[in-house]
C-alpha cells in the first residue's frame, strides 16, 4: 500500500500556516529562525516556505513602496496648489503695484501741471523773481496798490555774506529792518515772501 498522497485541502492548510509562521517572523530574526525550522522540514517544504517568505517580502517591499509613491503624489500635488496660490499672489501683488504706479503717474502730473499753473499765476498777477547778478536775487511784486495794480514793488538783495542786505528797495516799509533781521536768522524766503 502506497501512503496517501496529501489532498489540496491539506496543502492550502500548511501553507496557511507556513504563511502565519513567516508572517510573525522579522527579516532580521528570518536567518536563524529558518535554521531551527529547517532541521523538521522537508526540501520541498523548505523551497516553498522560502519562496513563500521571498513572496511576502516582496509584496511588503511593494507595499512600502507604493506608500512612498503616495506621499510623494500628494506632496507633489500639495507643493503644486502651494505654487499655484504663490503665483495668484504674485498676479495679485504684479497688477496692485501696477495700478499704484498708474496712480502715482497721475498725481504726479497733476502736482506738476497744478505746480505749473501757480507758479504762472504767481508769475503773471503777483509775483516773480529773478537773479540779477552773482549772489544777487530780485523779488518783483504785483496787485498791492489797490489804485495802480500793475505797479511793480521790488527787494533786491545782496546774497553774498553771511548776513544777507538789502541792495534796492521799493517802497522801503517801516518793518525793513525786523524782517531782514528775521531773514538772516531763519534762512527762509517764503517768509520773506509772505511778509512782503
Amino acid at each position: 500500500m502506497t501512503p496517501a498522497q496529501p489532498t489540496d485541502n491539506q496543502h492550502t492548510r500548511h501553507a496557511q500556516a507556513d504563511q502565519r509562521l513567516l508572517s510573525q517572523l522579522c527579516p532580521s530574526q528570518l536567518g536563524s529562525s529558518v535554521s531551527k525550522v529547517n532541521r523538521f522540514l522537508s526540501p520541498t517544504k523548505k523551497r516553498q516556505m522560502i519562496f513563500e517568505h521571498q513572496k511576502t517580502n516582496a509584496k511588503c517591499e511593494l507595499a512600502v513602496i507604493q506608500k512612498q509613491l503616495t506621499e510623494n503624489i500628494e506632496a507633489n500635488d500639495k507643493l503644486k496648489l502651494e505654487l499655484i496660490a504663490a503665483r495668484n499672489r504674485l498676479n495679485k501683488l504684479s497688477g496692485d503695484s501696477r495700478e499704484m504706479e498708474l496712480k502715482l503717474s497721475e498725481l504726479h502730473s497733476s502736482l506738476i501741471l497744478k505746480l505749473k499753473m501757480r507758479s504762472n499765476f504767481y508769475k503773471d498777477f503777483w509775483f516773480n523773481y529773478r537773479n540779477t547778478g552773482p549772489d544777487r536775487l530780485r523779488f518783483n511784486f504785483k496787485l498791492i496798490d489797490m489804485n495802480a495794480y500793475d505797479r511793480v514793488f521790488y527787494i533786491e538783495l545782496d546774497l553774498s555774506e553771511f548776513d544777507y542786505r538789502i541792495i534796492s528797495i521799493d517802497p522801503s516799509p517801516p518793518e525793513i529792518k525786523s524782517i531782514l533781521k528775521r531773514l538772516n536768522q531763519t534762512r527762509d524766503f517764503n517768509r520773506l515772501v509772505r511778509v512782503s
